[in-house]
């Protein structure tokens, strides 16, 4: 029979979790990054859907003074969710453009996340007034769609930003992934 040892029971040998071999945040970080990113671009039909149509109410939204923030919105929710698989990517794979992407996608996030998410909470009437009594399916299930988007978002570009600057973070990410 054989006899395995304890690596742990030294107690001198308790991993350090800045060991630069141990890159399991970044490697959650870029998981979850995935998932994200690939939820954001299959829900991108349902953000374009209050920008298209023929009803009074999408001729109305698009006349309005908020139909280009709402087209504009759209446009960068998917690319911001084409950049986060590009950054996670190369998170996953340790690749040195991998951790500036993911700095961009977490500051640009960040960003457009407090400033959209505040619009769209006021176009629901939740913040302030309602702009031109807005109503239909960009206060319906597509605002809910995206404000519940940019709530996740948040807190995961915080984490990005926060895993991304750390020490360990930049060590590894210059070491660079497995090659090939």
């Amino acid at each position: 029979m054989t006899a395995y040892t304890n690596p742990y029971s030294d107690p001198s040998h308790v991993p350090n979790p800045d060991d630069l071999s141990r890159s399991g945040m970044i490697r959650a970080l870029a998981a979850v990054g995935l998932a994200f990113g690939a939820l954001g671009i299959v829900c991108a039909p349902f953000a374009g859907m209050k920008l298209v149509g023929s009803s009074n109410d999408t001729n109305f939204l698009l006349r309005s003074p908020d139909g280009p923030w709402l087209l504009a919105t759209s446009i960068l929710s998917v690319a911001l969710s084409v950049l986060l698989v590009i950054a996670s990517s190369g998170c996953l794979r340790l690749r040195p453009w991998g951790r500036r992407t993911m700095l961009a996608y977490a500051i640009g996030a960040l960003v457009f996340g407090v400033g959209a998410g505040y619009f769209y909470l006021r176009l629901l009437g939740l913040v302030g007034h309602k702009p031109h009594e807005a109503s239909g399916i960009h206060v319906g299930v597509v605002g809910w769609l995206q404000l519940t988007g940019w709530l996740l978002g948040l807190p995961y570009a915080l984490w990005a930003l926060y895993a991304m600057a750390r020490p360990h973070a930049r060590e590894a990410f210059a070491h660079g992934g497995p090659q090939g």
